[in-house]
């Protein structure tokens, strides 16, 4: 039986590297499409827990529990960062900590098209069929 994640499934990941790409440690990654086993990769985007105060616009708060007993697992003031997109092999998956709630993940999938372009793997091909055709 197949391993699926859905959207906003919050998966901590080996090694992902920081928005300079580098740094790689474990982190948060809340997908943005869904996950199965059988795919080569995973794409969301980082959570962090270092923000400023207010956060902007384009970091969306987490719900957190210091002892993790929430829905999105996270035990610290996290954010997601919505210009900091990650692609994670299924070999990087190391758990699935929780799940980011209906809120905060539309305002996640809100913000995604004010700062980057939507991947090729998300766009939707017109009636006629692929250009070209």
């Amino acid at each position: 039986m197949a391993v699926v994640y859905h959207r906003g499934t919050i998966l901590l990941a080996s090694q992902v590297p920081d928005q300079n790409g580098t740094n790689p440690k474990d982190r948060p990654v809340v997908l943005l499409i869904d996950f199965e086993d059988t795919h080569a990769d995973a794409y969301g985007l980082a959570v962090s827990t270092t923000f400023p105060h207010p956060p902007p616009a384009t970091c969306i708060v987490l719900p957190y529990q210091r002892q993790g007993n929430c829905q999105t697992g996270l035990t610290s003031p996290s954010v997601a960062v919505c210009d900091w997109p990650v692609i994670i092999g299924k070999a990087d998956i190391i758990t699935r900590t929780g799940t980011c709630p209906t809120i905060p993940l539309a305002a996640i999938l809100a913000q995604l098209p004010k700062i980057q372009p939507i991947p090729a793997f998300q766009q939707t091909p017109n009636a006629t069929g692929p250009a070209g055709s």
